[in-house]
């Protein structure tokens, strides 16, 4: 799990995000980010992941777990003041996934490429 000062929870801050936030497209991944309102804030994160995506809530969970583990080791790379909301493209996740037995450093990849693509 993320540290509870790097958890987005607020509903509200999630559909502003989707609504008006910039986006960042990987091969699996998508992020959306905005900047807080204290720009000193650490960043906050919210892992988004459809049933259309992963039908199972047991694939759904395993997938936000490995996004977690993959964040904590990049938490103090990404920029204070941001708010992120993190999740998988529907159609290149299951190609990927399926085709790709070492799915983690292609996930780990995206996201790195992601955070250094925020302009902030």
């Amino acid at each position: 799990m993320l540290p509870a000062a790097n958890r987005l929870k607020d509903k509200k801050t999630i559909s502003r995000l989707f609504q008006s936030g910039y986006s960042i497209y990987g091969k699996i991944i998508f992020l959306r980010y905005q900047k807080n309102i204290k720009p000193d804030s650490p960043p906050k994160i919210a892992i988004a992941i459809g049933v259309k995506t992963a039908p199972l809530a047991t694939d759904r969970n395993r997938l936000k777990r490995l996004i977690q583990a993959i964040l904590r080791d990049l938490i103090n790379k990404i920029p204070p003041g941001l708010d992120f909301v993190i999740g998988i493209n529907n159609k290149t996740f299951r190609l990927v996934f399926l085709k790709d037995s070492n799915f983690r450093k292609v996930l780990l990849d995206d996201i790195k490429t992601a955070i250094s693509k925020v302009r902030y």
